[in-house]
């Protein structure tokens, strides 16, 4: 459910333990990697000529940009700038509001049927990270252009989860810290609008509840559906499985696993944000 990728909430009036026997989402959830599969995403570059491309992500996301090393807007405060290195690969540089939120090299292998993604960033809150994403070639194309299939993400140790909380008013409040980003409302069809200084402008989540432990959702963006996804409690509620998709595309889903996190935490080197009531 995150806006790029997922979502967020903060701990509120109950303990995590006293409301989960109540409503299975509550509580504090920490992404398991081993268990997810972060693979569904297909993306297209097309050659405008004179340097320039197209990207599609055959869904929601289409800009022009140059190989000049020059910033290019994606999408709301979102630039990129592709710079060509020497050895034929590039160094891309994603900005947000003007400041440099991820650098990757990106290298397509020599017979032309793959590419290595390496990045770095930092995540909103300020917590450094790296990730690894492996794409093959799908069909003909020469360089950059073409169409291309992820088939491997690695997110190596970033910090990633959901903190769910229920308000004394019966709403729930859903966050993810780490993108300083929050939801809150009702699992009852209804706008949430997501607010926080990472997120999206004039987007919202319509949370439906399908069961005791299964919701679906979509994210909207100027009332346009941008994901889709259902998210559910396994019967011990101590796993969160989430599996998204984008519109059109319910055959390429990524699925995420969250691990239920008992607080207190008992662990001085977990992430704060784990337990925010009790650090």
């Amino acid at each position: 459910m995150r806006c790029s990728g997922w979502l967020a909430l903060s701990l509120a009036l109950f303990s995590a333990t006293a409301c989960a026997a109540d409503n299975p989402f509550v509580g504090s959830w920490e992404f398991d990697m081993a268990r997810s599969k972060l693979v569904a995403e297909t993306v297209q570059y097309r050659d405008l000529g004179d340097g320039r491309m197209h990207f599609s992500n055959g869904a929601t996301l289409d800009y022009d940009f140059a190989l000049d090393g020059k910033d290019y807007k994606t999408t709301d405060d979102r630039t990129i700038a592709w710079k060509p290195l020497a050895d034929g690969s590039w160094r891309v540089t994603i900005k947000v509001g003007g400041k440099a939120a991820e650098t990757s090299n990106r290298a397509i292998s020599a017979d032309g049927k793959q590419m290595a993604v390496l990045a770095d960033g930092a995540l909103p809150d300020g917590t450094p990270y790296k990730h690894k994403k492996q794409y093959a070639r799908v069909g003909v194309g020469q360089g950059l252009a073409g169409t291309w299939r992820n088939t491997e993400v690695d997110t190596g140790n970033m910090p990633d989860g959901y903190v769910i909380s229920e308000n004394a008013d019966g709403t729930l409040t859903w966050a993810i810290p780490t993108d300083k980003q929050t939801l809150t409302g009702r699992f009852d069809g209804s706008d949430m609008p997501l607010s926080g200084p990472t997120a999206p402008p004039n987007t919202v989540f319509a949370v439906t509840r399908l069961s005791s432990h299964k919701i679906a959702y979509v994210m909207k963006t100027n009332g346009k559906p941008g994901q889709y996804g259902t998210v559910t409690i396994s019967a011990d509620g101590d796993t969160f499985t989430e599996e998204s998709w984008l519109p059109g595309k319910e055959s390429e889903k990524s699925t995420g696993v969250l691990v239920r996190h008992r607080c207190p935490s008992k662990d001085d080197k977990d992430p704060a944000w784990l337990c925010p009531t009790t650090r």
